[in-house]
Formats: C-alpha cells, sequence, structure tokens
C-alpha cells in the first residue's frame, strides 16, 4: 500500500471521527435541552402540587366550620 493511499484512508478516518464527534456533541446537547425541560416540568409539577395541597387544607378547614355551623343551627331551633 502506497504512502499516499494510507494518508487518504487516515484522513477520511479522522473526518469519519470529526463527523462522529461533531454528531454525539448535538445529541449531547439535545439530552441537556431535554432534561433542562423535564427539571422544569418536575418544579412546576411539584409547586402546583403544594398549592393544590394547600388549597385542599383550606377547604377542609372551610367544611369544617360550616359543618360546626350547621350544627349549631340545628341544635339551637
Amino acid at each position: 500500500m502506497a504512502i499516499a493511499q494510507q494518508t487518504g484512508e487516515l484522513s477520511e478516518h479522522s473526518e469519519m471521527i470529526a463527523s462522529a464527534a461533531e454528531e454525539q456533541t448535538l445529541v449531547a446537547n439535545q439530552v441537556t435541552d431535554a432534561l433542562v425541560v423535564i427539571r422544569d416540568a418536575v418544579e412546576e409539577t411539584e409547586h402546583v402540587a403544594k398549592e393544590l395541597g394547600q388549597t385542599s387544607q383550606s377547604l377542609r378547614q372551610a367544611a369544617e366550620g360550616m359543618e360546626q355551623k350547621v350544627m349549631s343551627y340545628q341544635l339551637s331551633r
């Protein structure tokens, strides 16, 4: 095999490796972007869940208050 041919093959291999490295970088960036979106969604879900918990607590307390008022009304009649 001639040196020129080997040099050409090495050049082709180098180009393939560089191309593969570029593709891997693009995929890694896409994965990173997707993970950021997932993290943001999880944080938002956590926030909404906390708000729902607080609202549920408030509704429970309001229901208990109304129940007591109804019971006192029935007893006083």
